[in-house]
């Protein structure tokens, strides 16, 4: 057991941000947690409570790593103004040669920017870096916050195949809003929703709890087809998720009979993530 979290409370300002009541998490070597839930739904919050720079309210987390098994790659990553991006790695990594830091350089994309000073790089640059100095001290344990936020497709990718091939045997809490970031990686899901959890457990279970046949996702809320649930608005239209395939069915007849578009999305995390913060929504 790497981390236990019973009945957790957190109040910060006398607002109350995480409440876990009548919970609790465990969390063993080699986990691969995906921590979900909406923009303030209070998951960096449960992070800094987690490494101790937040103090519960009430509750326990009890923890079996130290602080030096630890690796953290957050959002925002603060250095001083006047180190340079050679010099800062020089400085985490004092025994390396010219050749370890040249490789290091290479890997991140950082090749041409190693005489630039750290201040000066785009959010993406800087969350290369900070990702490459991270992994490159082979932690235990990581922890990771929109670990490819401001980065396009492509490096996202390359990125993501990296922190896999090198946290392998690792335990990783993964805060993400891209969930191709997650399918077929993540051993367990976390969803937040307002400061409560919704779930943790493992993936085949969550994909059991939230099964359903497909998701529909069009670009109308008002679908002439009785007793249907009620769509999930996205930022670009609504997604409709289905439980039988005569549903199924019904729900495309009349969008092809009226020529409505429509695309299907196969059971996946995300579908099944929306659909738990749905069911969340209809009981409080």
């Amino acid at each position: 057991m790497i981390l236990n979290i019973r009945d957790l409370k957190v109040q910060l300002s006398n607002k109350t941000i995480l409440n876990f009541d009548n919970s609790e998490i465990e969390v063993n070597q080699g986990d691969k947690v995906a921590i979900l839930g909406e923009n303030g739904a209070g998951k960096t919050t449960l992070i800094n409570t987690i490494l101790g720079e937040i103090m519960p309210t009430s509750g326990e987390i009890t923890t079996s790593f130290n602080t030096n098994e630890v690796g953290v790659v957050f959002q925002q990553n603060n250095y001083s103004d006047l180190i340079k991006v050679e010099e800062l790695i020089r400085l985490v990594f004092p025994t390396w040669g010219n050749e370890q830091v040249a490789e290091l350089l290479s890997t991140y994309q950082l090749t041409n920017l190693q005489k630039s000073y750290v201040k000066d790089l785009s959010t993406g640059e800087q969350q290369r870096l900070t990702l490459g100095l991270v992994l490159n001290q082979n932690k235990t344990i990581y922890f990771f916050d929109e670990l490819t936020s401001g980065l396009d497709a492509f490096k996202r990718g390359q990125l993501l195949k990296i922190m896999k091939t090198k946290t392998q045997k690792a335990t990783i809490f993964n805060i993400s809003h891209y969930f191709e970031e997650i399918n077929d990686w993540a051993t367990k899901v976390l969803i937040i929703s307002h400061g409560a959890l919704v779930f943790y457990g493992s993936v085949p279970i969550f994909l059991t709890k939230y099964k359903h046949v497909i998701a529909i996702k069009t670009t109308t809320a008002n679908i002439g087809v009785k007793n249907i649930e009620e769509p999930i608005a996205t930022g670009d239209g609504y997604i409709y998720i289905v439980r039988t395939n005569d549903k199924k069915n019904q729900i495309t007849a009349w969008l092809l009979r009226n020529k409505v578009k429509y695309t299907t999305i196969i059971p996946d995390i995300y579908t099944c993530y929306l659909q738990a913060l749905a069911e969340e929504g209809k009981n409080n």
